[in-house]
This record gives structure tokens, sequence and C-alpha cells, in this order.
């Protein structure tokens, strides 16, 4: 075992430090603070290894003074509601409220504080253990304090016994009524149920105790922000408020205040490309709400050169490359291998069919054809028992195995399994951990179907008819085969094995991942290193390049936080 998964091993495993993590957390900051202090001193004037605490340390190096807001101040108000202590996240944040504070704003920072019986700074899954709220609030904390800022927390808006009140009148809430719920006319049970099921890695409520006792928590954590966002829109009057994604309850819930009171608001989140920062105005950033980006470039084509980088980023993701996590590592790309192993008989026409990860939310609430995901999947095996002549090959999203967070109690090939016993031999499961190469199956395929995978656009530029089922950004776009009904299926498969379909746009479907992958995503590659996820260290001097003019990424974000402007990458 490595020396950093020991560390990880004790912390986890430390009854003291869990006690101090749930219990006490101001005593686990001052822990925190020592340990901090003990990786100063550990590495001097040396840079230290890409880790989350490196931004930390480097930032201290600066010795940012402490920032203030004073009642004079003029410039546009910005309230960063930092409820998690996600790493890139805190980090991004405080470099983002550091630049909007150069150029003439005032800016003030919130953060949940712990300690509460549930957050989504992790999800279920067996292989990822629970983030301690303690650790959590005193990265969050300690983070912005790095660079000058003291967030208000929980605690500060709102008393112990306001908080006890709170949970138990959600606690009186029957389970039945759970996903109803209204909180001042808001449907925060809904909401509720997003990260409920995110948190359980599963698509559908049911109705499990587990599943209630995770939407009762989301409802409190909801509850709660929706109590502190009034009091800090009170307090602080803010012209715009900036925050994470925006899928969750808490996020959801600031969202509906903020239209309340005529406030415009902003979520950032990773980009899809690794080191960038995606972001959009008055709406979650789950699901990539692109239109009004594509009808700005959707009549654009093409430069020689864009085309060029465009096909070297599509080839590197086939192993992996410019991801933040590599699903591909020990591929094996050999057609020959795969029609071997899988038992596909060259001359016999394929269909292959991508699942995607259980709980993501690029898949939660996306139906549109068919209620669920699964149901997506029994309609595929439905259409093709009656197509003997056609092999259907499913290929299980690796992530199910291949990435700890994202490790589902049931996989989709388990469920294949248990739900289809009787499958025929010519309909197909690759599993989550074959190292087959997904994209020599579609490279294969003579159609592919998916319900929200962004493989459906990639294999479009492949020059391959994709049936898209479910509502990913993608669709609709003029380059797809949109499916809205079952029947819309039968109806585009039937169409293919007669000759009927019309050309795929190749040239559309390249300005629209052109557009996707490089004008939606901002670079970060002159303010941040990352190479995983919470790997990082800064690649600045000092905080003074994070003034106008340093950095033409910063300037277009900041720009567009103040502004309204589109969020667009300024360096093309």
């Amino acid at each position: 075992m490595a020396k950093q998964d020991r560390a990880r091993a004790f912390y986890d495993n430390s009854a003291l430090i869990r006690r101090l993590n749930h219990r006490y957390p101001r005593a686990f900051r001052a822990v925190w603070e020592l340990y901090l202090k003990a990786l100063q001193f550990r590495y001097g004037d040396s840079l230290p290894p890409l880790h989350p605490t490196t931004p930390l340390l480097q930032a201290r190096r600066w010795k940012i003074p402490q920032y203030q807001t004073s009642g004079n101040d003029t410039g546009p108000r910005i309230l960063f509601f930092s409820f998690t202590g996600w790493s890139k996240n805190i980090v991004q944040d405080a470099l983002l409220g550091q630049a909007l504070a150069m150029r003439g704003a005032q800016v003030a920072y919130f953060t949940c504080g712990g300690s509460f019986p549930l957050c989504y700074i992790h999800n279920a899954s067996s292989n990822v253990p629970p983030m301690p709220c303690g650790r959590c609030r005193a990265y969050a904390d300690s983070g912005l304090g790095a660079f000058g800022f003291t967030p208000q927390m929980m605690n500060d808006v709102i008393s112990a016994s306001e908080q006890k009140d709170l949970k138990a009148q959600i606690d009186s809430i029957s389970d039945t009524l759970l996903t109803s719920y209204e909180m001042d006319g808001i449907r925060l049970g809904y909401y509720a149920s997003v990260s409920a099921r995110w948190f359980l890695l599963t698509n559908k409520v049911d109705d499990s105790a587990e599943m209630m006792e995770r939407l009762r928590g989301f409802i409190y954590l909801g509850a709660l922000a929706y109590t502190a966002i009034q009091r800090l829109i009170q307090q602080f009057k803010p012209d715009k408020i900036v925050m994470f994604n925006g899928l969750h309850a808490p996020e959801r819930m600031v969202q509906e205040a903020a239209v309340r009171h005529g406030i415009p608001y902003v979520c950032t989140e990773r980009g899809y490309m690794v080191n960038t920062l995606y972001a959009t105005h008055n709406m979650p950033c789950a699901g990539y709400p692109l239109d009004g980006l594509w009808s700005m470039f959707k009549d654009t084509p093409l430069s020689e050169g864009q085309n060029a980088v465009l096909d070297e980023y599509l080839h590197a993701r086939r192993y992996g490359g410019k991801l933040m996590d590599n699903l591909w590592e020990g591929v094996r790309a050999d057609e020959t291998t795969l029609r071997s192993e899988v038992g596909l008989i060259p001359g016999r026409r394929t269909v292959a069919a991508f699942t995607n990860v259980q709980g993501d939310t690029a898949v939660i609430d996306k139906d549109l054809a068919y209620p669920d995901l699964r149901d997506w999947i029994d309609g595929l095996i439905a259409c093709f028992r009656q197509r003997p002549e056609v092999d259907l090959v499913f290929r299980i999203h690796p992530a199910e195995t291949r990435m700890k967070r994202y490790t589902p109690r049931t996989g989709f090939g388990q469920y294949i399994a248990e739900r289809h016993p009787d499958l025929p031999s010519h309909i197909k499961v690759i599993p989550s951990a074959s190292t087959l190469s997904s994209y020599t199956l579609a490279g294969l395929s003579d159609l592919v179907m998916v319900y929200t995978s962004t493989v459906g656009l990639e294999t479009t530029l492949m020059g391959k008819h994709s049936a898209v089922s479910g509502m990913v950004h993608y669709r609709e776009k003029g380059f797809t085969l949109d499916i809205r009904t079952p029947d819309d299926m039968e109806m585009w498969v039937r169409r293919w094995q007669a000759g009927e379909l019309p050309p795929v746009d190749l040239e559309l479907a390249r300005r629209y991942a052109y557009m996707f992958f490089y004008r939606a995503m901002i670079p970060l590659d002159d303010i941040i290193e990352e190479t995983s996820f919470g790997q990082m260290r800064l690649k600045l001097g000092g905080i003074d390049d994070l003034r106008p003019g340093q950095s033409k990424a910063l300037d277009s974000i900041c720009d567009s936080i103040l502004s309204g402007a589109q969020f667009v990458n300024p360096t093309l």
C-alpha cells in the first residue's frame, strides 16, 4: 500500500478523528490547521506535489491580506454559495472571488460548515468512504481563508435551536409525502429526490427505507439552504449569486430564492475536458444547456486548423486522453479480438447500444421516449428479438467497475442477466469490466443506440447513424435520429434496414462537437494544473497574476459573471 493510501486509511479509520469530525468540528479545525502547518514546514520553499492542499499552501505563501468589504463600496455585490469542500470547487471559487474583487466587485462567501446527517460530497457507493463533515468544513474554511476570505457558515446564520426545530418538522413528514413536499410553494421534495437518486446511484425513486432516509436528509439540507439564503440576501443584498453545478437540493433552493428576489445567478462546473470550466447563467450546468451558444456558431464553418484540433481530441478520447478519469487504461482496440470474444460474425449487420452510468447527472430526469433507462434496455431487446438477422450488442459503461464513485448496487449488466435470462444468441452484452474498446465496437457497428451518452455524438462524427432516446444536449440539432416514443424506435430501425435513412450531416455534427468541446469549455491551463480529481497546484506566481490583463480566460469568466454575457472560450 502506498504511503498516501496508508495515511488515508489511518485518517478514515481513526475513532478519535471520526469523533472530532462529526462531534467537534471546531476541534477538528484545529487539528486540520496543525496538519497544514506541518505540510508547510515539510516543504518549506520547495514546490509541494500535486495534492488538494497544495493550492492552499501556495496561497498562504503569498500572505494575502484579509479581504473586507466597506460600506462605501459601489461595485457589484457577488455572493458565492460554496456549499461543499470539493477541493477544485473551493479553490476555483476563491480564485474567482479574488479576481472579481480586483475588478471592483464586492465579494462574500457562504459555506455549510457542518455537521449534518447527509451531504452530497460523496455518494453511497460501497467503494467510496464517506467524507466526514469536519474534514469537508475544514477544507472549505481553510481554503477560502488562504485566499483572504472568511466565509459565513450555517451556524452563523441559523441558530442550533432553529436547526433542531426545522429537522423535527421534516422528520414529521410521512414517507408517502416526501417527494411531493413543498416549502414556501417550492418543490423541495422533488429537488431532494434528484439528490437522493444521485446519492444512491439510481434513476428512480423507490419506497425503500434507505431512499426515504436520503430523501428526508436532502429535504433538510434544502430547507437549511433556503432559510440561510433568505437571510444572506437580506444581509448582503447581492447583485449576483455564484454556485457550483446547481443540480442538488441546496443549490436549487438558492436558485428559487434568487428568482423570487430578482437576483441573477451563475452556475459553474468542471468542464468536459480536463482542466476547463463550464458555466451557465440562470440555469443549472447539468445537462449542458447550449442552445444559445449553438445559435451563435451553428452556421460558422470550421477552419482547417479547428478540424485538425477536433480530430486530435477525438482520437485521444479513445485512449482516455484529456479526460479527468481514464477509463481506457489497458484497452484492447483490435477488431478481430472484439469479434472473437463477443461472437460477431463478419458480414452480419451490428447494432451497438451504449448504456449510461446510473445516477449520473446526465441521465436523471432526462427520460423522454421511455420512463427509464431500464425500459429503454427492455425496448431494445424486444425490438431486436424479432430481428435475428441483426446482432445487438450492449456495451455496459466501464465506469460501473472502473470508477469507485460510480459503482452501483445493481449494474446494468446484472439487470439484463436477471431481467432477460433467455437472451437469444444474437443479443450480446459486453460487461463493464471488459477492456474491449467501446470505440472499436462503434466503428464496426452499422447503427448506434444511446440514451444520453456522449458516445452518441462521437459515433455520429464517425459517420454512424446514432439514435438518441433521452433528452441529451446534442439531440434535435440536425444530425441524430431522435426518438420520442417507442414507436419511433421501431420506425428508425425499419428505415435503417430498408436503407431509407438520410445521410449523416457530418459538417453540422463537427461544428456542434467543436462548439461543445472547445467553445463552451474555458481552459484554465494558465491558472491551475490538475492531473486527476483534487490533485492540483496553482500555476501563478502570486495573487497579482489574477489582475485584469494577465489571463484571457480569467478576464472572460469575470466579465461574463459581471455582465451576464455568454460564457465562451476566449482563447480560440
